[in-house]
């Protein structure tokens, strides 16, 4: 999945924006916050799991715990939010996050 950014409007897709220049995704929501016309994309898999790689869970005990962490403190997802993206219309970025659970879960 994609996030685009064209002519101050946010869109996720399934591809990118052919004309567009590749940023990552932080790129994109600082171009969003001070509303820049650019002409961006960027791969959400590959920011997800840098974000994901990025958290000390070296402290969590339970998947609980790891479960509650993730989407509660450490929710990098809401920076979409931030920029107009409904989550609830996109359940599958949740993806993400609920497969690094499985798979550091003991």
């Amino acid at each position: 999945m994609f996030l685009n950014y064209s002519n101050f409007n946010v869109s996720i897709s399934s591809s990118r924006n052919v004309n567009s220049i590749a940023a990552d995704v932080d790129d994109i929501i600082k171009a969003v916050r001070e509303g820049r016309e650019e002409e961006l994309t960027a791969s959400i898999e590959i920011w997800a799991k840098k974000e994901l790689n990025e958290i000390d869970i070296s402290f969590i005990d339970d998947r609980e715990e790891l479960e509650s962490y993730i989407f509660n403190v450490t929710d990098f997802m809401q920076k979409l939010e931030e920029v107009g993206i409904d989550l609830s219309e996109y359940p599958e970025l949740r993806d993400y996050q609920n497969d690094f659970i499985d798979n550091n879960s003991n």
